[in-house]
């Protein structure tokens, strides 16, 4: 089917909401507009969109209003199908910049992960944004939900071999580290939530080698010491006969 672009420019201002007419969009521009909505100034070197032949864009079938908020979910999301994606430079500072995430820049994607508390990261389920954030257990063992989830994310990626989640413990057995994009992190952290939960049955004090361990240990130890007892008193007895 024939791509209609889109007409005139938008015209965007800092902190307003506008719309975004059907028709085809050249990538490049919205994120010009972004940085004008939301007061960044986001780069986006050449040599970073010389992996495409020609200027990204995307085509719209309906028009869509945006605050700026939406703005920058959409374009993170608009990008990361593209191949790219927006990581901080100075934020303090307000620069940012779009790297190619099979480019041979990709690992600054990782290294420039800012860190978000799981409560950011949650509540913007759908934010296409590269981050660290810790997740601290309260009844399961780090160590071993660490294992346990590594085979359901190890091949959970980006498109076009981009970044993918990774999992790790944090040098205790309460915590865990998760670095991904945030809609990644979400579908972890929820499975996490939902797994660290206290036991429904009682604890078997028979069970070897698990966390009962010292449990069953101190039972052994008591059922010893009455053992001891019992013998101690028939020593006693033997020596009161004669």
């Amino acid at each position: 089917p024939t791509v209609v672009k889109a007409g005139q420019p938008v015209t965007v201002a800092l902190g307003q909401q506008f719309s975004l007419p059907a028709g085809e969009h050249d990538l490049a521009e919205l994120v010009q507009q972004a940085a004008t909505v939301l007061g960044r100034n986001i780069l986006w070197p050449a040599a970073e969109r010389a992996s495409k032949n020609g200027s990204p864009s995307v085509a719209l079938n309906n028009p869509v209003k945006l605050t700026p908020a939406a703005f920058e979910e959409l374009l993170g999301n608009l990008l990361y199908a593209q191949g790219f994606v927006i990581v901080p430079l100075d934020p303090e500072k307000g620069f940012f910049e779009v790297i190619a995430m099979n480019g041979p820049r990709s690992r600054e994607i990782m290294n420039r992960a800012p860190w978000r508390t799981p409560e950011e990261v949650l509540a913007r389920p759908t934010q296409r944004e590269y981050v660290l954030t810790t997740v601290r257990l309260k009844h399961i063992n780090a160590t071993v939900c660490n294992n346990a989830l590594r085979p359901f994310f190890a091949s959970t990626g980006a498109p076009q071999g981009g970044a993918s989640l990774m999992i790790g413990s944090a040098g205790n057995q309460e915590s865990l580290v998760l670095a991904g994009f945030t809609d990644q992190l979400c579908a972890a952290m929820r499975l996490i939530r939902e797994c660290d939960q206290p036991p429904t049955q009682p604890p078997d004090p028979n069970m070897p080698g698990g966390q009962n361990a010292f449990a069953a240990m101190q039972a052994q130890i008591k059922a010893l010491q009455e053992q001891v007892a019992e013998l101690q008193k028939a020593i006693g007895a033997g020596k009161k006969e004669k």
